[in-house]
C-alpha cells in the first residue's frame, strides 16, 4: 500500500496559512458536532487545532512531480508555459487538471476545461505554487 495516498495538508483560511505538524502527525477526528485537524498524540485532545469551518483539508493524489515532491489537490503544475490546477471533481469522483487562469477582476478561475491526470505527465511536470499563495517566481 502506498502511504503517500493518505497525506493531506491544511489550510487554515482563518491564519491565510498552511498548518502542519513538522512531525507528520496530523490527524482529523470527529467529536460530537466539531470535526476538527489537530497536530499532535492521536489518543490525547488537541491542543492546536483548526475547526472545520476554517480548513480546508487538500488530499495527496498519491504521485510526485519531476523534483520528487508529492502533488497535493490545489497545486499549481507548469510543462513549459502551460499552467495547471490539479483539482478534484465531484461529477467524475477523480482528481483532474484545470486551467489555472484568472477572471475579468483578478480572482482565481478554473476554466472548467477538466483533463484526466496521468502519471507520466505528472512525472514531467513541475509544482510552481498552489491556489492560495499563486505562483512561485
Amino acid at each position: 500500500m502506498n502511504i503517500d495516498k493518505l497525506k493531506f495538508r491544511v489550510w487554515d483560511t482563518e491564519n491565510e496559512c498552511y498548518q502542519q505538524d513538522d512531525a507528520d502527525e496530523t490527524f482529523i477526528r470527529h467529536t460530537g458536532k466539531l470535526v476538527c485537524v489537530f497536530w499532535g498524540d492521536c489518543d490525547t485532545m488537541p491542543t492546536e487545532y483548526v475547526e472545520q469551518e476554517k480548513a480546508i483539508i487538500e488530499f495527496c493524489i498519491g504521485l510526485k512531480d519531476k523534483n520528487g515532491n508529492l502533488v497535493f489537490c490545489g497545486d499549481i503544475l507548469r510543462w513549459g508555459n502551460a499552467l495547471r490546477e490539479v483539482c478534484w471533481s465531484p461529477t467524475l469522483a477523480s482528481y483532474m487538471l484545470d486551467d489555472y487562469s484568472y477572471d475579468e477582476n483578478g480572482e482565481y478561475t478554473g476554466s472548467g476545461n477538466l483533463e484526466t491526470i496521468f502519471a507520466e505527465e505528472i512525472a514531467k511536470a513541475e509544482i510552481v505554487g498552489n491556489i492560495h499563495e499563486g505562483v512561485k517566481r
